[in-house]
């Protein structure tokens, strides 16, 4: 697998905490725009959408993909010490 961007890598450390988690939220908590790395992760396979809101079913639910879980968050300990 190709290296995460600090984005991608930022935004899925977010999903594994918050999970499950709107577009909308993480872009709250970023500050920034999060279609791209969401776009991306999902490409990857390393989160998968669980579902929509009742109320606006265009608001979409992410979440780890469950078959990556462990490899996910080890490589976010892992990346999170490197400093």
């Amino acid at each position: 697998m190709k290296r995460l961007s600090a984005a991608a890598l930022e935004t899925l450390a977010i999903i594994a905490y918050k999970q499950p988690v709107t577009k909308g939220e993480v872009e709250a908590i970023r500050g920034v725009s999060a279609d791209y790395a969401i776009q991306k992760l999902l490409e990857k396979e390393l989160i998968v959408i669980s579902g929509a809101m009742r109320k606006c079913p265009a608001t979409l639910w992410y979440m780890l993909h469950q078959k990556h879980l462990w490899i996910i968050l080890e490589l976010i300990l892992r990346t999170s010490y490197r400093k």
